[in-house]
């Protein structure tokens, strides 16, 4: 009967709860007695020999109250994590310490003190008829050991909560690192919210993982679009990091939530290791770092963008993407660490930052569509194997900075190594029997002080360098270098010649238009090329040949037939043909000489120009029209008028310039005109006083004066009298009546 009572005692059954989540501080320890000496499941509760205890497939470790997960042996598809664990008394558990403890219930006996202190426990019973009790202490879990369920197959979900006593919660604080690494089988997984601790690579290689949730509440972890992320403060500011990506998501492409702003800041290890879809990632400004083997094996990713700021690139963190052409490494990069490309079949070109210092060992191993490379200068260190099975690759520079060169860098490969006479590179390349070729170093400086170092240039032999850009100081040009740094024949030194650059203003006022050429000093200026018709230019002063200072030099045009110049400052007349309107008159240009432009007077400008006739109410009956009765106008043309400050004289009276205007009573003709166009003012026959007040006319054309009014006075001067009467006859004005102005 003892017998089959102590092992009874030994083995006693696990219980496990589940309560909502508070924080979790100051847990107290309480124990239930089972009803039977074994599980719900029928497992037995077992001390291992190293310690361990196991219930339905978990390994336990006991320290202190708390239990750690340290394995899975179970066949359980859809586990759910427990958050306590009940051990029988009468089991001895190994100790890193001394402790007594007492129970108390409707059994008797002593409890075995938990490790290093003392606990109370509380003995319960609940059993049937002549059935012994066994009293139990409690464990809350509270961790899952690193790799405790690494690779293990046919898990399909897990579910980790938590609960609380008296007030106080419990629950699972920590997950190891690579605690769930490739359970290929896991779909989805729930994380507690008393979860604080989360190690790297927890989910990494678990191919078929859609679903991360994190429980209301959790303080350290949450899910944005369907990837875990963890979330700390520093200096302020909250940080995300990248935790995993569900890698059964079916997107091919990684962006930013929205949601996330600009506060990710990290790529965690492995968080995309696998990924069966991705084929697009684009980073934002914000990620300074990418975990170890963060983007390894993700066999279609083509197309990766990193941010400018991005710092740290773990190792081998696109170890094997296969599908990857190329690559831009961010400029605050200096250390290409251990694999980072290896196993990238497809990558031609990586472009390398300028201040790069490290390539690390295996960095671009196996690259075989990798072409020729050309290291910044900055490089000191190439490790074992960086370009080992690069069978594509031709030609590298290796700059003379670079002292440490490891093994096999070039295995596989028929590269020309180009380097400096005497340079580690150079001794490399004879010590593996690799071809090389000579280089030299160009360094571009601002100024004869060789103090500032614009950039440095590793140049080929008998190659050219490439200037830089360099901005001048202020009124000064970049007229050449202090040496020729094309086909280089050995190392050099240089800097920009500068010199001072003058304004050469070109100013032709009569045509209104100036051009400014620079011209650096003791240079020539170069003149516009400008020309019009029927005149020379010259330059005043002359175009200087040996430019000292700024200057302006004006254009002066001389009249190839009569050899006038035109005057500084005159004014160029408008066009031949142009429109003027001076008062109530037009006028067209006739001449736009500068020493003698004219017009010739056009008309009457509008509503002037147009016959307005008005009807007397009296006068309307059947039987009698209605009498009309115009305006009357009397029209001046002055002997010159004046537009945009050129004077022009009046010379001519165009052809039909008022024709049929039965407004027009009487004209006055300006002292300038010297001719009159045909039927200048036939039927005007209201017209019946004009002034003739010059003594230039020298034609009437035919019908210039026809149907004018019958008893029309034409006034003139006495010396034209008989001159102009002989003119009117000709413009149609049978018997002209002459008055003596």
């Amino acid at each position: 009967m003892k017998k089959r009572l102590g092992t009874a005692l030994l083995a006693a059954a696990v219980a496990f709860t589940s309560v909502q989540a508070v924080p979790f501080m100051d847990v107290q320890q309480t124990v239930a007695a089972t009803k039977k000496p074994t599980t719900s499941s029928g497992e037995t509760v077992e001390k291992s020999a190293d310690g361990k205890v196991t219930e339905n497939g978990y390994t336990f470790k006991i320290t202190g109250n708390e239990a750690v997960i340290t394995g899975f042996n179970g066949t359980i598809k859809d586990l759910k994590i427990p958050t306590k664990i009940s051990i029988p008394q009468s089991v001895t558990l190994p100790s890193t310490g001394t402790g007594t403890g007492t129970g108390t219930g409707t059994g008797t006996g002593t409890g075995t003190g938990t490790t290093g202190g003392t606990s109370t426990t509380k003995a319960t019973s609940s059993k049937k008829k002549d059935e012994p009790e066994v009293p139990t202490n409690d464990y809350f879990v509270s961790e899952i050991a690193d790799n405790a369920f690494s690779s293990k197959l046919g898990i399909k979900s897990i579910s980790m909560t938590s609960g609380s006593v008296d007030g106080k919660a419990f629950g699972i604080r920590k997950i190891g690192k690579k605690a769930f690494f490739g359970c290929h089988d896991l779909t989805s997984v729930t994380i507690a919210a008393t979860t604080t601790e989360i190690g790297a690579s927890v989910f990494a290689d678990c191919i078929a993982l859609t679903s991360i949730k994190v429980a209301d509440g959790n303080q350290s972890f949450k899910t944005i679009d369907g990837a875990l992320y963890s979330y700390s403060t520093k200096s302020g500011s909250g940080i995300y990091r990248l935790e995993q990506f569900p890698l059964g998501n079916k997107a091919s492409e990684y962006k930013v939530s929205e949601s996330l702003g600009f506060t990710l800041g990290e790529i965690g290890p492995e968080a995309f290791l696998g990924s069966q879809n991705l084929v697009t990632v684009e980073l934002p400004i914000t990620v300074k770092t990418i975990g170890d083997r963060a983007f390894a094996q993700c066999k279609k990713l083509a197309t990766v963008t990193l941010p400018q700021d991005l710092s740290t690139i773990g190792v081998e963190a696109f170890q094997g993407d296969i599908a990857l052409s190329s690559i831009t490494i961010p400029e605050a990069v200096t250390t290409i660490n251990t694999g980072v490309f290896q196993d990238c079949q497809a990558l031609k070109s990586a472009k390398l930052p300028e201040k790069l210092t490290t390539i690390s060992a295996k960095a671009f191993q196996n690259c075989k569509a990798l072409g020729d490379v050309e290291l910044p200068i900055t490089v000191t260190t190439i490790g074992d194997q960086a370009y080992a099975q690069c069978s594509s690759m031709k030609k590298i520079s290796i700059p003379v900075k670079t002292n440490t060169i490891g093994k096999n860098v070039f295995e596989g490969t028929q590269v020309t190594i180009h380097c400096h006479s005497g340079s580690q590179a150079s001794n490399y390349a004879k010590q593996y029997n690799l071809e090389s070729e000579r280089i030299f170093t160009v360094e571009f400086y601002t100024d004869n002080t060789y103090k500032t170092l614009l950039s440095t240039q590793e140049v080929l032999q008998e190659t050219d360098a490439k200037a830089p850009e360099f901005k001048p100081e202020d009124g000064y040009e970049v007229t050449g270098w202090s040496a020729d740094f094309t086909k280089v024949q050995q190392d050099l030194r240089v800097y920009p010649i500068q010199k001072k650059v003058y304004q050469i203003k070109f100013v032709d006022s009569y045509n209104g238009r100036e051009e400014t050429v620079k011209a650096t000093d003791g240079s020539a200026a170069q003149a516009p090329d400008w020309s019009m018709t029927g005149y020379s230019l010259r330059w005043n002063p002359s175009v200087p040949d040996d430019v000292h200072s700024d200057q302006t030099v004006n254009a002066v045009w001389t009249s190839d037939t009569t050899g006038k110049e035109i005057k500084p400052g005159t004014i160029k007349p408008r066009d031949v043909g142009s429109t003027i309107t001076s008062g109530k008159n037009n006028y067209e240009v006739t001449s736009s000489d500068p020493y003698n432009p004219t017009v010739a007077f056009a008309g009457l400008d509008g509503d002037t120009a147009s016959v307005k006739k008005t009807s007397s109410a009296s006068d309307k009956s059947k039987d009698k029209k209605p009498a009309v009765k115009y305006d009357s106008i009397a029209v001046k043309i002055p002997a010159s008028i004046s537009a945009d400050g050129v004077t022009y004289k009046v010379t001519t009276v165009a052809a039909k310039a008022l024709s049929e205007n039965k407004n027009i009573t009487s004209v006055e003709i300006g002292s300038n005109v010297k001719s009159i166009k045909s039927k200048a003012f036939y039927k005007c026959s209201r017209l019946s006083k004009v002034k003739l007040k010059t003594k230039k006319i020298i034609s009437m054309s035919s019908g210039a004066f026809k149907s004018v009014k019958s008893n029309a006075k034409f006034y003139t001067f006495n010396s034209k009298l008989s001159k102009y009467k002989s003119l009117l006859k000709r413009a149609g004005v049978k018997k002209p009546t002459m008055k003596r102005l």
